[in-house]
This record gives structure tokens, C-alpha cells and sequence, in this order.
């Protein structure tokens, strides 16, 4: 049967290719219009930096904060910031040389402790104003210092008591081993729909690069990346990727669309951005793809290099069955002896004495001589009856198919050695024979064959 053809890039490396239309996330680091710190910006994630320089920054254009690593000297993704917060810099107060980069809430006052460096003082708030300097008494009861080192005369009496910023743990570079932990699940793109989509992405490359496109703009400028859990990240990228033009008109289920908003868009942002944001077919950004989230997609959309079933075919294949692949499978194979070839047979067996003689032959060879009968259950009996008849060429020549082969093979063969074999074993022919069988065989025999058992 024919498969769709496979493209040479593979679908995951499209959710990278997609990233080069995003704004700043092909950006080069450049000046900042703030203060000091050597004057530079966050770059896109991907792109170069120099650790003695850069500590951290804001990816341009973007609520993504980024930090420099020192191993790769590439910029990399610590987190992005939450919906209704934009990313912004500020000088490290443990190296002037250095920045570091918070989340602010768009139009409101200071910023919000993202998580800096372990151990860095809070840059978030404005410096203590004061109030009343401590004179030795009472204990300054102005708000906890918040922000950078307090200015004014230190205190020279009872210590500071208010709480002290403890701040969040800095979470790191983003993980980019392990598999996607995101819900695997059984195949979920199986509706005639769902697989005319996936047969049409392969073929289309104007759709491809929507999707692509879709699946960046989704992932990473619409803050599902900012929600509590994985779960509601893949949640929203998921509804994002419903609405997307890409997907309009084309009846894919919410089921299918989740395989690309999880195993794409966020396994690969989670796993793999780091690796493919500078380049999409470098072996390093494939490498990560094919450890990370491929094989969830592949078993989630139903796709496997050209292997295995493809649901909506119009065969019903091995690993198919009508409750994973309705399209193929929902509707029962013609029953008995209902086919064109399978009637046409039957009318030559009743009109022509030499090819009936020929048949019933080889239906009692079947039956008897081929070790059927010795198999363990009934149902295996049948079954080899069946395979029997099927395999001679008086079958081959006239297209006999299994489900009309199976009538003969149970019906005569199976039926007749189990029921009547007493009775026709000495002479088919007697009326013994005849009533034994008319009795305990003929009957199913006839629904089999009209398709009505």
C-alpha cells in the first residue's frame, strides 16, 4: 500500500524554523538605551555572548529573560515572564559590569523578583528612602529593605528588624535532557479529518510553515510558557493553536491539535531551545528532537517514518481496529459470500458439476487430511480449514475471499467431521448422511454464505 511520502526535515525542526519570523529571537545583542553595565542588552536565545560582559538580560522584543553561559557563550533562556510583566534590566549590585534582569508588571511600580543569580542582592525595588534615621531607640520600623543596599546613615543603634529578602531560587538554565514528560497517550489524531491534515502537511510546504509559524507564536509570545505547570502551558498552547489560521477549515480534532502544542511547541521550547533556536538542522538540534519529543509525537499523530498503519487509508489494518481508527475500520468487511467474486463463485459451483466436485474434494481434504482437526479449540480447527482452502488455486483463480472460504471450511468441513461423520464417512451420499447434515450444518451454512449470520 502507499504511504504518504515522508518529508527530509523533520516536522520538529518546523517549530524552529518557525521561531525566525518571531520578533527578537533572531536579534543580536545590542546597545541599551539604560544605564551603565557596559551598555548591553540581553540577546536572542541562541545567539553569542561574552560571559566576561554578560551576566544576564532581556531577549529583545520579548518577556524572556536570558543569562549567559559561560560554557557555550550562547545566550539561554532562564524563564519567560508572566502574563501582564515585562522583562527589564538593571545594574548587579555585586558587579557593576554586570546586569542583571527582573520581571516588572506592565504599568505598575517596581519589579518583581524574578531570581537573578543565587545569593545576588534584590535589584527589583528602589532603594530605602529612609523615613526617620534610627537614632539608637526604637527599632527602624520602615518597610523591609526590599531593593539595593540602603543609602542613607546607617543605622547606628538596635539593628534593622525588618524581614529580610530572601528573594526566589534562581531556577537555572532551562532542562534540556531528559523525555517529554508531557501526556504521551494513545494515538489521538484518528479521525478521517485528523489524518487528510497530516497527510496534507507533509505534502503542502505552505501549510507547513503556517503551522511552524502557528506553533513559535503560540509557544512563546502568547505567555503559556509563564503558566504553574506543565499541564497548563500544553493547555494553552493547545487553545492558542486552535484558533490559529493554519488549522481553520480543516476539522482537526482539539485531540490532534494537542500532539503538536505538547510535542511540539512545548517539549521542544522545554528541551531543545537551546539547541536548535541558532540553527534548525544542525545535528546537535536533531539529536536533542530525537531523545526529547519525537517518539511521543510520532505515536501521538499515528506516524512513524512510513512504518505501522496510517489511519484513514481506507484499509483496515494489523494494529487498527474500529474504536482506534474509525475511519478505517468503522465499517465490517463484506460478510460470507456477498462479494462480487464470492457470488460469482457460487453460481459456478452450483452450475458446473466438474468444478463442485472438485471443490467439495478439496474441502474434505482440508477437513481430514491436513492435521486441522488436531488443532487445540474449535475456533483454531475452523481457522485452518479456512487457511487451507484459501492457499489452493481453484480459490487463487477465482478471488475467493476468507470470510467466504470460512462458510465452506466451518459449515461443510469443520461441521460435517463434528456432527455427522458416523453417518457420511462410509457413504456421503446416503440419505443418513443428507438428513444429519440438512439438520445439524446446512442451515448456518446458508445464513454464512448470504452474510446474515
Amino acid at each position: 500500500m502507499n504511504r504518504p511520502s515522508r518529508p527530509s526535515l523533520s516536522l520538529q525542526t518546523l517549530f524552529f524554523a518557525g521561531l525566525a519570523g518571531l520578533a527578537g529571537l533572531t536579534a543580536c545583542a545590542s546597545p541599551s538605551g539604560g544605564g551603565g553595565g557596559g551598555g548591553f542588552v540581553g540577546g536572542a536565545v541562541g545567539t553569542p555572548c561574552e560571559p566576561s560582559v554578560h551576566n544576564q538580560g532581556c531577549a529583545p522584543g520579548t518577556a524572556i529573560r536570558v543569562t549567559c553561559d559561560a560554557t557555550t557563550k550562547l545566550w539561554t533562556m532562564l524563564d519567560s515572564c508572566p502574563a501582564g510583566q515585562a522583562c527589564t534590566e538593571a545594574l548587579d549590585p555585586a558587579n557593576a559590569a554586570m546586569r542583571l534582569a527582573s520581571c516588572v508588571v506592565v504599568g505598575g511600580g517596581g519589579a518583581v523578583d524574578a531570581g537573578g543569580a543565587d545569593g545576588a542582592a534584590d535589584t527589583g525595588a528602589a532603594a530605602d528612602t529612609g523615613a526617620v534615621a534610627d537614632t539608637g531607640g526604637v527599632a527602624d520600623t520602615g518597610a523591609p529593605d526590599t531593593g539595593m543596599p540602603d543609602t542613607d546613615t546607617p543605622d547606628t543603634g538596635i539593628p534593622d528588624t525588618g524581614t529580610p529578602d530572601t528573594g526566589t531560587p534562581d531556577t537555572g538554565t532551562p532542562d534540556t535532557g531528559g523525555t517529554d514528560t508531557s501526556s504521551t497517550g494513545p494515538l489521538r489524531c484518528v479521525s478521517a479529518a485528523d489524518q487528510s491534515f497530516i497527510k496534507l502537511l507533509y505534502s503542502s510546504a505552505s501549510l507547513t510553515n503556517a503551522l511552524a509559524k502557528a506553533i513559535g507564536d503560540c509557544t512563546l509570545t502568547q505567555g503559556c510558557m509563564a503558566k504553574a505547570s506543565d499541564q497548563a502551558q500544553q493547555a494553552c498552547i493547545t487553545a492558542c493553536l486552535m484558533t490559529s489560521p493554519a488549522l481553520a477549515s480543516k476539522s482537526v480534532s482539539q485531540g490532534c491539535v494537542s500532539c503538536f502544542g505538547e510535542h511540539k511547541g512545548w517539549c521542544g521550547a522545554k528541551k531543545c531551545l537551546s539547541s536548535c533556536a541558532v540553527d534548525p538542522s544542525s545535528q546537535s538540534c536533531s539529536t536533542c528532537l530525537a531523545s526529547n519529543c519525537d517518539p511521543a509525537f510520532e505515536a501521538c499523530v499515528g506516524t512513524s517514518g512510513g512504518s505501522g498503519p496510517v489511519c484513514g487509508d481506507g484499509t483496515c489494518e494489523a494494529g487498527e481496529s474500529a474504536s482506534s481508527c474509525a475511519a478505517d475500520c468503522a465499517t465490517a468487511a463484506p460478510k460470507g459470500c456477498t462479494s462480487a467474486k464470492d457470488v460469482a463463485f457460487n453460481t459456478l459451483l452450483n452450475s458446473s458439476a466438474t468444478t463442485a466436485q472438485q471443490f467439495t474434494s478439496l474441502v474434505a481434504s482440508c477437513t481430514l487430511q491436513k492435521g486441522c482437526l488436531a488443532k487445540s479449540g474449535d475456533a483454531a480447527q475452523q481457522d485452518c480449514i479456512r487457511d487451507c482452502l484459501l492457499d489452493f488455486p481453484l480459490s487463487k483463480t477465482h478471488g475467493l475471499s476468507a470470510s467466504c472460504a470460512a462458510c465452506y471450511g466451518t459449515w461443510k468441513g469443520w461441521c460435517g467431521a463434528k456432527k455427522c461423520i458416523s453417518k457420511c464417512a462410509v457413504d456421503a451420499g446416503s440419505s443418513a448422511c443428507s438428513a444429519c447434515l440438512a439438520s445439524n450444518c446446512d442451515p448456518t451454512f446458508d445464513k454464512c454464505v448470504a452474510g446474515t449470520l
